[in-house]
């Protein structure tokens, strides 16, 4: 394996799992260490995928509200690697069984409390 295939696989090791051998390849400083560093593209890439699912999913985002769509956003992002080298086909169906398992319980007492039927 080549360095540089080898820094690109600690690299997507580190954003997917948080494998830290990627942090040998990366130069600190004192106003801003390794594992800043690489938090701030940690956070961003998994941003990015959140974001993502609300621009692919926005009547669903428009449903939930945003804490909801967040919330499930981001047990989505945590378990479920982007297979796509485009994010624009990220969430395809697996969205809809994090959707039954972590937000629609909560939602349908809430909608059955409003309509007097209770849970």
């Amino acid at each position: 394996m080549t360095t540089l295939a080898r820094v690109q696989r600690d690299f997507q090791d580190y954003l997917l799992r948080g494998d830290p051998a990627i942090a040998a390849h990366v130069v600190g400083s004192v106003r801003v260490p390794v594992a800043t560093r690489l938090q701030i593209y940690s956070r961003a890439y998994h941003s990015r995928l959140q974001e993502a699912l609300a621009n692919n999913f926005p009547a669903l985002a428009q449903l939930l509200g945003e804490e909801d769509f967040h919330t499930l956003a981001a047990h989505y992002v945590a378990a479920h690697d982007s297979p796509f080298f485009s994010i624009r086909c990220y969430g395809d169906a697996c969205l809809a069984s994090s959707l039954r398992t972590r937000i629609m319980p909560r939602r349908r007492c809430w909608q059955s409390s409003r309509s007097g039927s209770g849970p």
